[in-house]
Formats: C-alpha cells, structure tokens, sequence
C-alpha cells in the first residue's frame, strides 16, 4: 500500500482506502522498464496487485471500488493507470501471466466505469458533470481496456468513443475544456 492506504493497513481500517492512490504503481512500471530496472517493475506491480489483492479480501468483487471515495472517480483514475502499465508490460514482453491474471479486475473495472458513464440520466453518475477531464480519464480508461484484452471487452470501445465525444462537446470557442463551469 502507498499513500493514505498505508494507514489502512496499519489500522486494518476496511473503510478508508482510496485506490486511486496506488495508480502510481504505473509510473514504477514505466520507469523500470525504461531503466530496464527489474526491481522498479516489481515495485510497480505490488503497488498495482495491492488493489486487486484487496478486492478479493473484501470478498464481493466490487467493494474496493464501490467503498474507495468518489468510487468511479477512485475507479477510473485506477483503471487507466493498471490498464498503461499492463499494455507497457505487455507491449515489452514482460509479466505476460500478471496481465492475465490482472483481466477479470480489470474487465469488471471497466464495467463499473462504463455503467457509470452511460448516457441514461439514471445510470450516469452526477459528478461527472462539471469536469472536463473526467470525460477523457474514463473514455481512456476504458479504450485501454478494449486495446488490451481485444473484442472480449465488447462495447467499451464504442463507449470510449462517445466519452471523447461528449467531452470535446464541452470545449469552449476559445479552446477550454472547462472544470465546474469556468
């Protein structure tokens, strides 16, 4: 665990954790492979398979993310990072049996953040709303998650689509992609 989940596990607290915060186990990838520093990559995947270890402590599949703050915020940001970090992996030739074993966290992920960013006023989360960016997040988010795992991610490509759509619907005449209104 990094950040405040540290304190999570110090406390065995099941109620305050924020995955978001372990999507900088991406970045560890990201250099470890530059670097070509097996140590770093490792670093990275543990940091990434703390969440995925945590849902299945929690038993149901979806409380890690249902309970982790803005849960599809948490969600998204946490998704579009493990997705990076598999495709990095992946396109690299590395940990090919972490990637398949991360495919059922992530296509659930992926699900949530779908379900929650549908068009339909009932499904649609409200705080997507007065920020741009999130727009942007989920539709990578999820066009990774279609990239990695190909056709069996179904529709999320076609979702992805319409996020960056809507998205850039928001733009300004004068370029702005605004956050809360301004």
């Amino acid at each position: 665990a990094i950040g405040i989940n540290i304190e999570h596990e110090m406390n065995n607290d099941s109620t305050i954790y924020y995955i978001e915060q372990q999507r900088y186990g991406a970045d560890w990838i990201a250099a470890g492979i530059f670097e070509n520093d097996s140590t770093k990559i490792d670093k990275g995947l543990n940091i990434l398979t703390w969440v995925f270890d945590k849902e299945e402590q929690d038993g149901d599949g979806s409380s890690v993310y249902r309970n982790s703050g803005d849960a599809v915020h948490s969600t998204s940001l946490f998704l579009e990072a493990a997705t990076r970090a598999a495709l990095l992996l992946s396109h690299s030739g590395l940990h090919s049996d972490v990637i398949t074993s991360w495919e059922p966290h992530l296509q659930a992920m992926a699900s949530f953040v779908s379900e929650h960013s549908a068009i339909d006023a009932y499904a649609r989360d409200s705080n997507l709303e007065p920020f741009a960016h999130r727009y942007f997040l989920r539709a990578a988010s999820l066009q990774g998650v279609s990239v990695l795992f190909g056709e069996e991610a179904g529709s999320l490509s076609a979702a992805a689509s319409s996020l960056v759509e809507e998205g850039l619907s928001l733009q300004t005449e004068d370029g702005v992609l605004p956050e809360r209104g301004g």
